[in-house]
């Protein structure tokens, strides 16, 4: 929470600052989650059944340890309107996710972000639907995570979204199954204050 907040007043400081002077001041652009659309998808990978959550005020990716299910999370933050005015330089785009729960044996657990646009209504194809770019981000989330924010550069995904240009930014979030032990990430999307939030430095 302090952490946030903290960002916050650095984002109104970093706006002040750019009225001040010349054109080239960095700026900081905070975009919320779409609450409506957040969701996740679990796989019963015994039954080889899919359970589509939508809306979700907690949000699941990886795989469960205790039972043989996947969880894919789904995410949206709308870009809609002159949010980053042009000709805007993005120098940089991460989102902040806070951590409710990590449910693993191992030290770690890797996960996935992906460009993955998707219709309003999550559907079964969208477990698998190719993504948009061959772009991957890979990030790491720690038991030690638990109850705290984590930040994760997003900037390649987001030039992508923006550069096409798309509507919104859906990202998917997984776990990198290959070389891992199983873990399943909880992520809270409840209120303004924990949920996913999409941070874009631009100059």
């Amino acid at each position: 929470m302090k952490k946030r907040i903290l960002w916050l007043v650095l984002a109104a400081v970093l706006v002040a600052l750019a009225g001040c002077g010349g054109g080239n001041e960095r700026r900081v652009q905070e975009i919320l989650r779409d609450p409506n659309i957040d969701g996740y998808i679990r796989e019963n990978l015994d039954a080889q059944t899919l359970q589509v959550v939508q809306p979700a005020t907690r949000l699941f990716a990886g795989l469960d340890p205790l039972v043989n299910d996947e969880y894919r999370a789904f995410i949206e933050f709308p870009l809609a309107g002159e949010l980053i005015p042009a000709p805007a330089r993005v120098v940089s785009a991460s989102i902040e996710l806070f951590i409710n729960d990590v449910s693993t044996d191992a030290s770690r657990v890797p996960m996935l972000i992906e460009l993955v646009p998707f219709q309003p209504v999550l559907g079964p194809a969208d477990y698998d639907r190719p993504a948009f770019t061959p772009r991957v981000v890979s990030f790491y989330v720690y038991p030690s995570d638990r109850g705290k924010f984590i930040t994760i550069p997003v900037t390649s995904l987001f030039l992508e979204a923006a550069l096409t240009p798309l509507p919104t930014f859906q990202l998917r979030i997984s776990q990198d199954i290959v070389p891992s032990a199983p873990g399943r990430v909880e992520i809270d999307d409840t209120t303004v204050d924990t949920a996913p939030l999409l941070r874009v430095v631009y100059d």
